[in-house]
């Protein structure tokens, strides 16, 4: 009887090996499919995050801009070097140090560009390499009654708003998964 009992023993630890290994393998399986949806999760909030943080700066460096040229009475000379260098920008948005800043960097991590328009009238923001998830909502953006022209990627701009409609956002930025966004004040 005592070799019988070790028999059974036996095989009912080969039994609980095998259930174990099962049950590892779908312990795993379901901690892969938490991971996965926090990594969307994250991807999606941090997506958010910079385009609120881009929403600001478009603001703000639209202030930086009329700030240093209200008295010259056009933005000839206008470039991202001089913004750069100003005290009004944010040291986070600075590439370099001052007074040798050479650029402005977009929260998305790319070069922000500015150029003067229209005979020095007007002054353009570039944002490059904006991905799609951001686009809409940055297109679409109420900027006040400064804003001549938004125009996304090679699309012709759109001009004479405060921003595109959601059906032109959507079209236009839907195009590429990164592409740019230009601002044109008065």
């Amino acid at each position: 009887m005592e070799v019988e009992l070790r028999f059974v023993t036996k095989a009912c630890r080969k039994a609980r090996k095998a259930v174990s290994l099962i049950e590892i393998a779908m312990g795993l399986s379901i901690i892969a499919v938490v991971a996965a949806g926090a990594l969307f999760y994250f991807n999606n909030a941090n997506v958010s995050s910079k385009t609120n943080e881009t929403m600001q700066q478009i603001s703000s460096l639209q202030e930086v801009v009329r700030s240093l040229y209200q008295s010259a009475g056009s933005y000839e000379g206008l470039d991202a070097a001089v913004v750069a260098n100003s005290s009004l920008l944010a040291a986070r948005y600075r590439i370099g140090e001052l007074p040798n800043a050479t650029g402005v960097r977009s929260p998305f991590g790319a070069q922000v560009t500015f150029a003067p328009q229209n005979d020095n009238t007007e002054f353009e923001i570039t944002f490059a390499d904006i991905p799609s998830a951001a686009c809409q909502r940055l297109a679409t953006m109420d900027l006040g009654s400064g804003v001549r022209q938004v125009q996304v990627g090679t699309n012709p701009p759109v001009v004479g708003g405060r921003g595109l409609t959601a059906t032109q956002a959507n079209a236009q930025c839907n195009a590429a998964s990164k592409v740019s966004i230009a601002w044109r004040f008065i």
